[in-house]
């Protein structure tokens, strides 16, 4: 998405992106103060924007998935990045399939580079902290995986291999493995 952007570059040019598809007003500057201190308010936005943008057609469900990719590397470069991939798997278990399927299309945007861009890279590390914590929150995470994989079979694999093998080597608890292969 942002590769090989000069820190500082990054950081200004999220600020500007607007992020209104998922809430009104919201910009990436002002996205992690939001899912820091009011974690429901996020939940409650991403849930009702992407099931909104979902009944509203395919271009729709776009420009929410392609907000939300943006949403996530902003969450990255401010250092929030984990608390908005809890926000997003806590909206799927709110909203069901519906925002399942429109943040697994983000998540294809995401990956679409691969497994050496940045969106790969971020997006399996946050899926590996995800996996870790297991439970309904690692449950609604393969769901959206399984959407995105859909979407772009091949990046999404290679991503959600990644995913897995960091996973794997950093967390102490079985049992989010049998969670997310549940799925």
């Amino acid at each position: 998405l942002y590769s090989h952007a000069e820190p500082s570059l990054l950081l200004y040019c999220l600020a500007a992106q607007d992020l209104g598809r998922i809430a009104p007003g919201l910009t990436a500057s002002t996205l992690c103060p939001l899912v820091k201190s009011n974690p429901s308010a996020a939940i409650n936005a991403i849930a009702s924007g992407a099931a909104a943008a979902y009944d509203q057609g395919s271009q729709a469900q776009s420009n929410f998935a392609q907000a939300m990719a943006t949403a996530v590397m902003a969450a990255n470069a401010n250092g929030c990045v984990d608390e908005l991939f809890e926000g997003v798997n806590q909206a799927i278990i709110k909203g069901g399939y519906k925002v399942e399927y429109v943040t697994g299309k983000a998540i294809a945007i995401g990956v679409a580079q691969g497994t050496s861009s940045d969106g790969g890279q971020v997006l399996a590390k946050a899926t590996a902290v995800v996996m870790c914590r297991g439970g309904a929150s690692a449950s609604a995470c393969a769901r959206a995986w399984n959407q995105a994989i859909k979407f772009d079979p091949v990046n999404g694999c290679a991503v959600l291999v990644q995913a897995f093998v960091q996973a794997k080597a950093t967390c102490a608890n079985g049992k989010a493995f049998s969670d997310v292969h549940a799925q």
